[in-house]
């Protein structure tokens, strides 16, 4: 009798764990918690499911595993509970025992290795409201660990979605800093140094550095690594002050290598930086931060890859810093990304003479087919230059254009953020004779014409300033007629209306 109660228990057991699995997908650490929401939130899913993960602020909670290999199901909704890992940080005992960090010989340690797939139109939510009864941790936020792979590919019209609970809560508002972000640490060389008494790797070593705000490890040797794939990725109402020091960024990028791919993605209102690389050879294309509190693209520690078709959009609400703040780190060789294709367009009237696109000490990279626009009032450079950087096809319509060698002024005619005529008679620079990763273009600026508007259909509505279609339709008709004249006739004739204000406008 007494095996019978015990296989009976046994049975109840499993079958009430599969039901959990059922509920959720199969990820072995989430629970369903669609009682604890509101009608709000959980309307047309199928289940909320809520992932445990680590108590940051807890230095006994263990850093490991919260999810090995798994499927994130469109049809649930994710809650992060705390920091949510993607496989266990295998560096981190090893990096505590040599007091700091540390330097490892060539080849990298062995990892467990796991992938994480998001499907499209999968949304992911970080609730750090401690009152709902299954949410432990107060600060949520995802990190796929070293060695370890994220699988997120949203379409144009079905992207995938991280943001917060508040955001889906018709009854609540989205705002700055109220989750923290996605990281991905990568196998790929950084140049920081790799102990606090200033060591460095030296022939046949590689540094393994702790990322800030305790988001796991990162370094290596393998400048080809692969950390998975993110594409049609928005990420909003993100970033934390972790600490005095450290804040969260929307997307963190660490050592991440060429391997990787990274593309389509928007970043709207994080608290930090909208997407930090730091280090590694990662490349990334199409990308949009929109109205973000610290700077919309950030870059240190040796990053050495390419980065094309950048806009940069900031509204005149709220606080923001640079459009660009790119340096090298702490060490060597210095960092050497390049950039094609950028467009930055500030509203913001709260930065006062802050640089709207710095390039600072120890950056080394190249920047081609720039076009920055800011308000008449702001005395700031629009492109200031402080290191060895390389400029080409780069203008402004700026108090002061700045300092960057050889920048242009000019009348920008945006059709909201995509290039009018003005935008289209600029003289280019075919990004291929720079760095053959990048694709051939033949435009100044992020979106070439209402034909070829890439941010269509994933990007978040309303972030972006309208776009006018009468305007797309004149300027399509401009540009027809531009070989009558000729480019350089039609650029003189603009550039004398647009002296005497016929031509300067903006669409809204």
């Amino acid at each position: 009798m007494k095996n019978i109660c015990k296989l009976a228990l046994a049975m109840f057991a499993v079958s009430a764990t599969s039901q959990v699995y059922a509920q959720c997908g199969g990820v072995a650490s989430a629970n369903d918690v669609a009682a604890e929401y509101p009608a709000s939130v959980t309307a047309g899913f199928t289940g909320v499911c809520e992932i445990n993960g680590q108590d940051v602020t807890d230095a006994g909670t263990a850093d490991n595993s919260s999810i090995g290999t798994a499927t994130l199901d469109r049809d649930f909704l994710w809650v992060l509970d705390g920091k949510v890992n993607v496989c266990e940080n295998t560096q981190r005992a090893v990096i505590e025992a040599n007091g700091d960090n540390a330097t490892y010989a060539v080849p990298a340690p062995s990892v467990l290795g796991a992938t994480l797939t998001i499907e499209s139109g999968t949304t992911i939510i970080g609730d750090s409201d401690t009152s709902r009864a299954s949410n432990d941790y107060g600060l949520d936020y995802l990190v796929i660990n070293r060695g370890c792979d994220i699988d997120a590919q949203g379409t144009s019209n079905d992207p995938i979605r991280m943001t917060s609970v508040q955001d889906l809560d018709t009854a609540d508002t989205g705002a700055r800093a109220q989750w923290g972000g996605l990281y991905v640490n990568g196998e790929s060389p950084t140049n920081n140094l790799c102990d606090e008494d200033g060591e460095i790797a030296g022939g046949g070593e590689f540094c393994i550095v702790d990322g800030e705000a305790n988001t796991g490890t990162h370094g290596g040797g393998d400048m080809a690594d692969s950390s998975g794939t993110i594409r049609y990725l928005t990420v909003s109402y993100a970033g934390f002050a972790f600490s005095a020091t450290s804040e969260l960024n929307g997307i963190a990028l660490q050592s991440v290598g060429s391997g990787t791919t990274v593309e389509y993605i928007q970043v709207n209102e994080n608290e930090d930086d909208g997407i930090e690389l730091f280090g590694g050879n990662v490349n990334v294309k199409n990308v949009v931060l929109t109205n973000n509190g610290d700077d919309g693209f950030d870059l240190t520690d040796g990053w050495d890859g390419n980065a094309q078709y950048v806009l940069v959009y900031n509204p005149d609400a709220g606080s923001n810093n640079r459009a660009f703040e790119n340096n090298g780190g702490g060490g060597s060789p210095l960092s050497a990304g390049n950039f094609s294709n950028v467009t930055v367009i500030s509203e913001s009237t709260t930065v006062g003479d802050v640089e709207l696109m710095r390039s600072r000490e120890g950056n080394n990279g190249t920047y081609t087919n720039v076009a920055v626009v800011r308000p008449a009032a702001m005395a700031g450079e629009c492109l200031d230059e402080d290191a060895t950087s390389i400029w080409s096809s780069h203008y402004a319509d700026c108090t002061t254009v700045g300092s960057a060698v050889g920048a242009t002024a000019y009348t920008n005619s945006f059709n909201g953020y995509v290039n009018g005529f003005n935008e289209a008679i600029l003289l280019a620079t075919n990004p291929t004779t720079i760095d053959s990763g990048f694709e051939a273009a033949t435009f100044v600026g992020a979106v070439e014409n209402c034909e070829n508007d890439w941010t269509l259909g994933w990007t978040i509505p309303g972030t972006l300033p309208p776009v006018s279609q009468a305007q797309c339709d004149a300027d399509a008709q401009a540009q027809v007629n531009v070989p009558i004249m000729g480019a350089a006739g039609m650029l003189a004739l603009f550039a004398g209306l647009a002296s005497i204000g016929i031509l300067r406008r903006r669409v809204y």
